[in-house]
């Protein structure tokens, strides 16, 4: 059964077809600061990082034979 009423209409705008709105620039947000918790996870994933590119290079320097060990039979 249906009740008397205005009936509801919904209009969907593609998003190609709407009108671009305002995008923010960051030099107008300012600096954020950081939490010590953030700040030591950023340290943390800095170190890993600088780890893992030295075990990268380490395993390129190995493979191309520089450091060839010589064994005495």
């Amino acid at each position: 059964m249906r009740t008397a009423g205005p009936a509801c209409e919904y209009r969907v705008v593609h998003p190609l077809d709407d009108v671009p709105e305002a995008k923010r620039s960051g030099a107008d947000l300012g600096l954020m600061r950081l939490t010590p918790g953030v700040r030591l996870t950023l340290i943390a994933l800095r170190l890993y990082l600088i780890f893992m590119l030295g075990l990268v290079f380490w395993r390129v320097i190995e493979l191309s034979g520089t450091l060839v060990h010589h064994v005495r039979p």
